[in-house]
């Protein structure tokens, strides 16, 4: 049998761990702002956004390789589910430039990655959510 002691000492050790811990957890997750944890995509850099802004491109390479423009479109698939998922595909004469995946239940665990000319997206929660698969579609 194994017998642990604590000594008057060992408590104020004890409550400094726990507080520190405390403290770092919620300024790891930023409290309860935002109401899901994790990040937006709209606060992550180089992420295109469904208006075709934020991107992180080379304006010059672009303008080489297209003559001076791009058009770019978003298509989405969305489905509410405990698991599973959808897939999107870019309309024709357009490739896909980017893939992305949002859950609305904060337990959610997602993978997405691309698939032939667009996106598949999957998700697993620990309850319901709806699940929005994005492909961003460049021309």
């Amino acid at each position: 049998m194994v017998k642990v002691e604590f000594v008057k000492g060992d408590f104020i050790w004890i409550g400094l761990i726990v507080v520190l811990l405390g403290v770092g957890f919620g300024y790891a997750f930023g409290g309860n702002e935002p109401a899901v944890m994790g990040h937006d995509v709209g606060e992550l850099d180089g992420v295109c956004l469904s208006d075709g802004t934020n991107c992180d491109v080379d304006k010059d390479y672009v303008d080489s390789v297209s003559g001076g423009s791009l058009e770019c479109v978003s298509r989405s698939c969305s489905q509410y589910t405990s698991s599973g998922g959808c897939s999107v595909t870019c309309p024709s004469g357009y490739l896909v430039t980017g893939c992305g995946v949002h859950s609305s239940s904060p337990y959610a665990v997602t993978k997405n990655h691309f698939l032939g000319n667009g996106c598949s997206c999957s998700v697993w929660n620990y309850g319901y959510g709806t699940t929005t698969c994005q492909a961003m579609c460049c021309r």
